[in-house]
């Protein structure tokens, strides 16, 4: 399905999820809203050597509360590389949903690729500093969604890291600006940020990038990204490896 299209009927029948509500609102010409929210328990997960205690299980709930810390409820086991305010909620459209239960020839239900919030579309570019409003809740984009040894022990498919690097859909995290609670059909608007600011997919190329050019890096530091990923940009700065 391509990206900006609709299928609402489509997504539901595949997602599995009912009780969308009305479209409202509209960011890059797409109309959006809550498709699906969920949080996650501490569980224990066998990545073959090793176990790990990982909260990356999400299920669907009748709504979230949104703080500035994260998600009420919601469990966040690894503390050194998720959660906190500036990753204090991920997001996933269901049209990427969509593609990869098409991908994988399997069906995939909200929460299962990790997500707090799912959404019902999302724009082809997506940068750091747009946001998502709803009513009573405004979200900031931050950064994007690299994949680990838990979320491929989670999907369990052959060459999953790679794959979802590759395949360019990787979800994003936001900060809360304005806290609230969300539920499944709640109307959303999405707000573009400056055309200047990085986008996600280029952030996604820089973290496997080899060398970036010093201009590359002073763009990602001028946008609002999240605080690992400005770290990662600024020790790359001044290593003068970039």
């Amino acid at each position: 399905m391509a990206r900006g299209g609709t299928g609402a009927e489509l997504l539901a029948s595949r997602l599995g999820i009912l009780g969308t509500g009305p479209d409202s609102g509209t960011g890059y010409g797409i109309p959006m809203h809550v498709y699906s929210v969920q949080i996650g328990s501490a569980e224990t997960l066998d990545l073959g050597s090793r176990t790990v205690e990982t909260g990356i299980n999400k299920l669907p709930v009748d709504e979230i509360v949104l703080r500035p810390a994260g998600v009420e409820g919601d469990a966040v086991m690894n503390v050194n590389h998720h959660g906190g305010p500036d990753q204090a909620v991920y997001v996933y459209s269901a049209e990427d949903y969509e593609w990869w239960a098409q991908q994988l020839d399997r069906p995939l239900t909200p929460g299962m690729l990790g997500e707090n919030l799912t959404i019902s579309s999302a724009p082809s570019i997506i940068r750091v500093g747009d946001r998502i409003r709803g009513d009573a809740v405004t979200l900031e984009v931050t950064s994007p969604r690299i994949p680990c040894a838990t979320f491929a022990a989670r999907m369990s498919e052959p060459d999953w890291i790679r794959r979802f690097r590759d395949a360019h859909r990787p979800g994003f995290y936001c900060r809360v600006l304005e806290p609230g609670r969300l539920r499944s059909g709640d109307p959303l608007r999405w707000i573009a940020a400056p055309e200047s600011n990085i986008s996600i997919r280029t952030m996604v190329d820089h973290i496997y990038a080899a060398h970036l050019p010093p201009e590359q890096i002073r763009q990602a530091l001028a946008s609002p990204i999240a605080r690992r990923a400005r770290v990662g940009y600024e020790a790359r700065l001044e290593r003068g490896t970039s």
